[in-house]
């Protein structure tokens, strides 16, 4: 029986994409509670510091999950012919 991934490679990149995305929701949590400061100059810190979090978190999940599919594709290619 074949597994879903069927590399270590693939593995590798579902983790850090899972990793990735538990990163963003961090980015997320902080994003909201920058709204819950009183002082200015820390909401300005926070939120930006959150946004950064969020897009970096985000694209490294989008980059794990186009490299898994190209994998995938170049496996699947490899097998038909």
């Amino acid at each position: 029986m074949k597994s879903f991934f069927s590399s270590p490679y693939q593995l590798f990149y579902a983790f850090l994409m899972l990793v990735s995305l538990g990163f963003g929701l961090f980015g997320v949590h902080v994003l909201r509670l920058a709204y819950l400061l009183e002082e200015p100059g820390y909401f300005i810190l926070f939120f930006f510091a959150a946004n950064f979090i969020i897009l970096f978190s985000l694209t490294f999940a989008l980059i794990s999950f186009f490299r898994i599919k190209a994998d995938r594709d170049r496996i699947h290619k490899k097998s038909d012919s």
